[in-house]
């Protein structure tokens, strides 16, 4: 397994720790296959204001978001910045759940930083874009990566 990392600013320690609990119940849920991306627990996670970072679309903007994305040519997809959205609360959780790599630790390493630990189980791998998702939903600021 490759051991890869993401380290980041802890500007408020109780988002921190928010992070750390939910990390820590994350992968124990992940080890026995059972996270459930669509239970409200790990909205318990968050306050109201840290909700805000996800996009929570009504059906007619996800009807609206579809039909644009079909719209767009293949080509120009990835990069039309009308189609990037945060990421929504679920999805973050099923990329984790799904991720090919299992969870290692979640940990203050000196000062305000912190280091989320994940080793991968094959490679290439699908990347480590949820797991970013993860600690930016808490308000936390990534200043360095080893993925």
């Amino acid at each position: 397994m490759l051991k890869l990392y993401l380290e980041f600013r802890v500007n408020k320690y109780e988002n921190f720790e928010k992070l750390r609990k939910m990390f820590y119940s994350l992968k124990e849920s992940k080890k026995n296959n059972s996270i459930d991306y669509q239970d409200s627990k790990w909205k318990n996670f968050y306050d109201e204001e840290l909700l805000k970072n996800f996009w929570w679309p009504t059906d007619d903007e996800l009807i609206e978001y579809w039909k644009l994305y079909e719209s767009i040519p293949i080509n120009q997809r990835y990069n039309d910045k009308r189609l990037f959205k945060e990421w929504e609360f679920s999805s973050m959780l099923e990329a984790i759940a799904c991720g090919e790599y299992q969870l290692d630790s979640c940990e203050i390493i000196k000062g305000n930083i912190g280091r989320l630990k994940f080793m991968t189980w094959s490679w290439p791998y699908e990347g480590a874009g949820s797991l970013r998702a993860l600690i930016e939903s808490f308000g936390l600021e990534i200043i360095k990566d080893e993925v």
